[in-house]
């Protein structure tokens, strides 16, 4: 887990995950959708995939199977977590976060 200040004055939650030698589970709907990949290793490095999460969630919900799969095609995944959310503060006595907030987190 990392933090970064954002340009709006957020110190954001960052996770990550680098790609590793594991090879891709074989089964499920990721597997049939990525497969044409499966063999294919890149020359060059991918570029990163940024997950962003839904209403109620944080950067976690990324964390237990789109990273790790996606990471063993070799892709490095991140997952911001947005205002509010997860390990990223709101504000003082901030109760609710406007979804302006979280669109103007995501653009800094």
């Amino acid at each position: 887990e990392d933090k970064v200040e954002l340009s709006t004055g957020v110190v954001a939650q960052v996770l990550s995950y680098s790609p590793s030698a594991q090879k891709a589970p074989q089964s499920g709907f990721l597997a049939q959708l990525m497969s044409n990949l499966e063999g294919a290793k890149p020359t060059k490095p991918r570029p990163p995939l940024v997950f962003i999460h839904g209403s109620f969630h944080a950067g976690w919900c990324w964390t237990e199977k789109y990273f790790p799969y996606f990471a063993s095609l070799g892709y490095p995944v991140v997952a911001l977590s947005l205002r509010g959310t997860g390990g990223t503060f709101a504000g003082e006595n901030v109760k609710k976060v406007k979804i302006t907030e979280h669109a103007a987190d995501i653009q800094a």
